[in-house]
């Protein structure tokens, strides 16, 4: 489906994918390499940069047309046995999930500069993977 909006939409449409994926200014810099400190710009709602670039591209007649995509954070991988469930955004990790035990194990990130993360990252994100899969077995 395509529909036309006008920047700020587009803008405000994006704040709402980011907010249901529980994304950080740090993630989203991990992923696009924008600043988090434009980024804080961008988002704040002291300030009307992206309604000005709105108006601007208004008057200068640009249309835009959004198809959207499916955004999502978390991945799985399902066998016999067990589920792999992924995150595909920056910090990367994968931790599997035993169907006969039920219970977690080989958690780990992908890349090399995320090895040594807090644990309180570490378990934020262990508990956003377990809501993640509550939801996938609900679904199945």
């Amino acid at each position: 489906m395509v529909e036309i909006k006008t920047l700020l939409g587009y803008f405000n449409s994006l704040k709402e994918r980011f907010n249901d994926g529980n994304l950080t200014f740090r993630e989203i810099h991990l992923n696009t390499g924008i600043s988090e400190e434009i980024l804080r710009i961008y988002f704040s709602d002291k300030n009307n940069v992206i309604s000005d670039l709105s108006r601007l591209f208004e008057f200068g007649k640009f249309n835009f047309h959004l198809r959207k995509k499916v955004f999502n954070v978390y991945r799985a991988y399902e066998d016999e046995k067990q589920i792999k469930i992924t995150r595909v955004l920056e910090p990367k990790a994968s931790v599997y999930y035993s169907k006969l035990t039920q219970e977690y194990y080989k958690f780990s990130f992908s890349r090399r500069r995320f090895k040594e993360c807090s644990l309180v990252n570490k378990d934020l994100i262990l508990n956003e993977m377990h809501l993640f899969l509550q939801d996938y077995i609900n679904k199945s």
